[in-house]
């Protein structure tokens, strides 16, 4: 998930490059709001998704086990 966000952040940078040149804001404005969000939605999916959270209805075994412990992941993964 917090790969599929980063692509997403990369994205928004690219397209606020564009944004800043047709409406003459400057382009740190945009990578600042796009920034904030990508940052602040990858950690909170790090977060709902670590087995370490007290939030554990989030939590997905398998997935946690894959993303936390690759050598001792349970299948199927």
């Amino acid at each position: 998930m917090e790969g599929v966000l980063a692509f997403g952040t990369y994205l928004g940078m690219r397209a606020s490059k564009m944004l800043a040149d047709s409406d003459g804001v400057s382009k740190w404005t945009y990578y600042d709001v796009v920034m904030g969000f990508g940052i602040t939605f990858m950690l909170l999916t790090y977060w709902m998704s670590s087995p370490a959270t007290d939030t554990l209805p989030f939590y997905n075994p398998y997935q946690g086990n894959l993303l936390y412990n690759p050598l001792n992941a349970s299948p199927p993964f």
